[in-house]
């Protein structure tokens, strides 16, 4: 009976193994410093190779060839026998599959590449080292694990160019709204007519509950700044102020005055937000 229920966990394990299937359901940025494959092609193959962050070009991946699933469990490969086919990835939402061990074992590649160490988050070698990988994880949304690399960089070097507004960025997607504003004071006094610094300032300030001081940070965006890249969104998120205030008339005057009902991006959220508050009435 012993050596019967040994054989059954045997083989079902085994069937296991061959029905294991890709789960594409991982983005680039999540997928750090792991063998991933993409969905197949027309013929069946699915690129595959390895992803990790180098210190000056950002997330990348490695091209390391093609696979196709056959009868189940078996692999047909396709490899590239020279690692540097590399791509920079910028943000997007594409989803890959992170590969499990048993297609490792298949491809014979190892889970760790020798190479990586070079790469190593402990052999960071520069301010500007540490302030690129945080940058990185801000730009792909990850700003829990860019804020102690910006952090880094700030401490050492508070003059690095951009440091001061990229560390700003983190410490207001966490919420951490007054130590924005304090990081930003002095910069600003520096660079005043920044627009992304500028509209750092008005994000923290209205999550710091100072509504007015945010408006005049907009109207002095308007007045002296000639980039127009977040105006947009500067007035959106005053709007959205008022929604949380349940303050509708003061959120139809700032609609009226700023046009965003009419705005390509904004419009339809600005909408929705009206037939809410009128709903709260």
């Amino acid at each position: 009976m012993k050596k019967t229920t040994l054989l059954f966990i045997f083989l079902c394990s085994v069937f296991i193994q061959a029905q294991e299937k890709l789960n594409f359901d991982t983005n680039y940025i999540r997928s750090e410093d792991k063998w991933i494959a993409f969905p197949a092609d027309s013929l069946g193959y699915h690129p595959y190779g390895f992803i990790y962050i180098d210190p000056h070009a950002g997330l990348t991946l490695v091209f390391s060839g093609t696979f196709k699933i056959e009868n189940g469990d078996k692999l047909s490969t396709q490899k590239v026998e020279n690692s540097s086919m590399k791509y920079r990835l910028e943000p997007n939402n594409s989803l890959v599959a992170i590969l499990p061990q048993s297609y490792l074992n298949k491809l014979e590649i190892p889970e760790t590449p020798d190479w990586l160490k070079y790469y190593s988050k402990n052999n960071i070698n520069s301010t500007q080292e540490l302030y690129n990988i945080g940058y990185t994880y801000n730009a792909w949304g990850e700003c829990s694990k860019a804020i102690s690399y910006l952090e880094q960089a700030y401490k050492i070097d508070a003059n690095l160019p951009h440091i001061n507004a990229d560390y700003a960025f983190s410490l207001n997607c966490l919420k951490r709204y007054s130590e924005a504003l304090e990081v930003l004071k002095n910069t600003n006094k520096l660079k005043p007519n920044d627009a992304y610094i500028n509209k750092e300032i008005l994000y923290a300030q209205l999550h710091n509950n100072q509504l007015k001081d945010a408006i005049e940070t907009y109207d002095y965006i308007l007045k002296n700044i000639t980039e127009t890249t977040y105006n947009s969104e500067n007035a959106f998120n005053i709007a959205g102020e008022y929604y949380r205030k349940n303050d509708l008339k003061n959120f139809n005057n700032w609609v009226q005055k700023t046009q965003l009902e009419d705005d390509i991006n904004f419009g339809t959220d600005v909408k929705e937000l009206r037939r809410l508050l009128e709903q709260k009435k």
